[in-house]
């Protein structure tokens, strides 16, 4: 909200989509740049942009232990019966303190995709994949997982071009 009162052109909320930013730019390029009368730095606009910060590591509490693990462990989260875990590459799960909602905002997308409302799967934990139906995709995990994993309707799309690894799927 500080934003707008400061003027600002948009509010874009991680991950940025492509179609998004392209129209708060070429909101700003129709509102101000003509009035400025010098082209602004895109290409510097779009570093600023890019350059993340995302979680390095995780701090977990289970029973009277904390311990921190690094982002690069984990194989995947998961929710089940409402509560929230990662498996570690390593099969150690570990309960969390947060949604997989605002979870998504913590983490590298080009490293971790949100296959369904249940699971945020990194590419190393893909052992095998099975079309399935509807255009959607069957996962196998590695570690294995009890519960089955299947890339939703709505997000096997831009699974698919996520599995490019291009960073061209939003």
């Amino acid at each position: 909200m500080q934003a707008f009162k400061v003027n600002s052109i948009d509010y874009l909320l991680k991950p940025v989509k492509k179609a998004e930013l392209a129209e708060s730019i070429q909101k700003f390029k129709s509102l101000y740049a003509k009035k400025m009368g010098v082209e602004p730095d895109y290409a510097a606009l779009a570093r600023l942009i890019t350059k993340r910060g995302f979680q390095k590591r995780f701090v977990v509490r289970y029973g009277q232990k904390i311990k921190a693990v690094d982002v690069e462990e984990i194989a995947y989260f998961y929710t089940d019966a409402g509560n929230i875990f990662f498996k570690t590459h390593d099969n150690e799960q570990y309960p969390m303190d947060m949604s997989l909602d605002k979870l998504e905002a913590f983490i590298d997308p080009d490293k971790f995709f949100r296959v369904n409302r249940q699971f945020i799967i990194s590419y190393p934990a893909i052992k095998e994949m099975y079309t399935y139906s509807k255009s959607r995709v069957r996962i196998i995990l590695q570690p294995p997982c009890e519960m089955e994993t299947i890339a939703s309707t709505d997000r096997s799309g831009d699974f698919k071009k996520w599995l490019t690894g291009n960073g061209e799927f939003a």
